[in-house]
């Protein structure tokens, strides 16, 4: 006997979000980047990465390559568990087309 189940849209996300983070490599974590929030969605921004305390320093090169910008951010939820000790890396920051903007950071 088969049986119908509904999902929601936000219950259908939820799935699709975390067969999309099953699938990353164990050298990359990306998280919604809760800071940039109200950033505009056509922003790319690449850099280094480095853990200061309980906050996370984004040293970036802006797409068009014209000066440098830093910021702290807080530590993404499960960053700790992926990163085992390491301070240090590259990351990538982009729109995921939609409201939000998601990093991705790699070791």
């Amino acid at each position: 006997m088969k049986k119908i189940v509904r999902l929601t849209e936000s219950d259908l996300m939820r799935i699709v979000k975390r067969v999309i983070s099953e699938q990353q490599t164990p050298n990359e974590f990306c998280s919604v980047c809760p800071e940039w929030e109200d950033i505009d969605n056509d922003v790319y921004c690449e850099g280094k990465w480095t853990v200061k305390g309980n906050k996370i320093l984004l040293n970036s090169k802006p797409f068009l390559g014209v000066g440098d910008d830093s910021e702290y951010i807080s530590k993404p939820n499960g960053f700790d568990n992926w990163a085992k000790g390491l301070s240090s890396g590259k990351f990538i920051g982009n729109s995921d087309n939609s409201d939000t903007y998601k990093i991705c950071f790699s070791k």
